[in-house]
């Protein structure tokens, strides 16, 4: 959930339905819980750029096991992230990276590139690479995804993204990453 405050803040709540499939076994279950907001504190009309700062701070979600059944971490995170973005009107590119405090294990860096088109009026599509390290900048992981945005009426959205995991240090690689969310503007 997002809402617009002014200009250029965003207020954000988010939480994700988690499937974890191995074999014939799933777990499902919400994972953390995420509030922050997003200030973009840069916007050139001129140079087609803007600049922005994301922190957000994510928690466990009251009332889920998914940390417990190994679908979610079991601690509390503050993340700060910056982004850059730069609009032609034909294409555009978001450079994004940051810092992640964990409450339990040690924090890490993030960092990835992303780029989309605009198709039609109601249909655009992105594609975005996104990495992360630990403390001593050893590579932790990278996803290749690619998406759509397609506008429906009344002010309805609909995201699709499905992409895999290129690189986990930790667990195995995921081969399959999507999402599916549904966006309506007030």
């Amino acid at each position: 959930m997002n809402y617009g405050v002014g200009e250029r803040i965003e207020l954000n709540y988010n939480v994700a339905c988690l499937r974890a499939a191995a074999g014939d076994a799933a777990e499902r279950g919400l994972g953390n819980s995420g509030v922050g907001l997003k200030w973009r504190f840069l916007e050139s009309a001129d140079s087609h750029l803007t600049a922005s700062v994301a922190p957000q701070f994510e928690f466990r979600t009251p009332g889920s096991d998914a940390a417990r059944r190994g679908l979610a971490d079991d601690e509390n995170t503050f993340i700060l992230p910056l982004q850059l973005a730069w609009d032609s009107g034909w294409l555009a590119v978001c450079v994004e990276a940051g810092r992640t405090f964990p409450s339990k294990t040690a924090g890490g860096w993030f960092g990835g590139l992303a780029a989309g088109r605009q198709l039609t009026e109601r249909v655009s599509l992105g594609a975005d690479l996104h990495g992360g390290w630990d403390g001593q900048g050893r590579s932790e992981s990278l996803v290749l995804r690619a998406g759509a945005r397609i506008g429906l009426s009344g002010g309805h959205m609909l995201l699709l993204s499905a992409g895999r995991e290129l690189r986990n240090r930790h667990a195995p690689r995921a081969t399959l990453m999507s999402y599916v969310g549904w966006q309506l503007s007030l």
